[in-house]
């Protein structure tokens, strides 16, 4: 098998007649010897039914049926675990990203490339996801040391030897992209254009956004750690500033009144609160690790359909 690609499928299923129509006109220009595989992530809106509809016309098709809602990175590895082909392409099934690409991406990773991730020349989102999102990517390249864009997503094609590499992080808590992007190997960037989708709408919501970002964070990086112990010295070193400064206006100056009750309460506030929230930041690593040591299976399959 040449190219295996691999495609999440969750309140989208309406697009799969026109996605599988574009991806099969796209794929007729590189190979036969290919395979598409859409997992159902717990689609709740009849999800199934489009991909086996799909299977059943078209000879190249492969469903997996999840067993509940794992998450879309979930579903991108329990399609990569039974994907099997020397070229492995992943991509969204809402349409923004367009299948026309997936040649460019083979060219480009036939020049000697491991991973060809697409860069998009603009995003199709509100100017507070575009703002929230180079905020993310911009502070997870802080902690993690490594460059992120907000341009990048997951579309691209991948070698099987970086899929395989993949395939052996075993961490609950996902991120395909930021995986590729830990791995190494030689990469290259195709400019993309992202399309609007074709139906429905995105499951992040500015909560789970915001979750998914803290989440994506601490499981790449324990500089938070790091950034706490900093903080704590410098108010340390602050406070003992200020006692000093005021010890010396007590004694030289003028004595302590009980003015400036306000301003001790407010500080007392912001300082609790600063220790509530690295404790918090310390709970999530340990609810993290409390997560990993389970060793629970990332996903289970209850169905699958093909040709075969």
């Amino acid at each position: 098998m040449e190219i295996s690609i691999v495609v999440p499928i969750y309140k989208c299923g309406e697009c799969l007649d026109e996605l599988s129509t574009q991806i099969c006109s796209a794929m007729s220009s590189i190979t036969s010897s290919y395979e598409v595989i859409f997992v159902d992530d717990g689609c709740p809106v009849n999800g199934w039914s489009f991909i086996q509809k799909e299977v059943l016309k078209r000879k190249h098709f492969k469903g997996i049926r999840l067993s509940r809602n794992f998450g879309q990175h979930l579903a991108i590895a329990a399609g990569l675990d039974n994907a099997n082909a020397k070229w492995i392409v992943v991509m969204d099934g809402d349409l923004q990203d367009n299948p026309a690409d997936i040649p460019r991406f083979y060219a480009k990773a036939l020049e000697g490339n491991d991973i060809v991730v697409g860069i998009a020349r603009r995003r199709n989102c509100s100017y507070r996801k575009e703002l929230g999102s180079r905020v993310f990517y911009y502070l997870l390249g802080r902690v993690s040391r490594l460059e992120f864009t907000s341009r990048t997503g997951n579309f691209g094609i991948y070698s099987a030897r970086s899929i395989k590499c993949v395939r052996k992080m075993k961490e609950q808590h996902q991120s395909f992209g930021l995986f590729m992007g830990w791995i190494g190997f030689n990469r290259a960037e195709v400019e993309v254009s992202r399309s609007k989708r074709l139906s429905g709408k995105s499951s992040y919501s500015l909560v789970e956004s915001v979750k998914s970002a803290l989440h994506n964070i601490i499981s790449n990086s324990n500089r938070l750690m790091d950034w706490m112990i900093r903080l704590g010295f410098v108010m340390s070193a602050v406070s003992l500033s200020a006692g000093f400064l005021l010890a010396l206006r007590t004694l030289f100056v003028a004595p302590s009144t009980a003015a400036g009750w306000s301003s001790v309460i407010v500080s007392l506030y912001f300082a609790t609160g600063l220790i509530v929230g690295c404790l918090g930041i310390v709970g999530i690593y340990i609810g993290k690790i409390f997560d990993q040591v389970k060793d629970r299976p990332l996903y289970f399959i209850q169905d699958v359909i093909s040709h075969e």
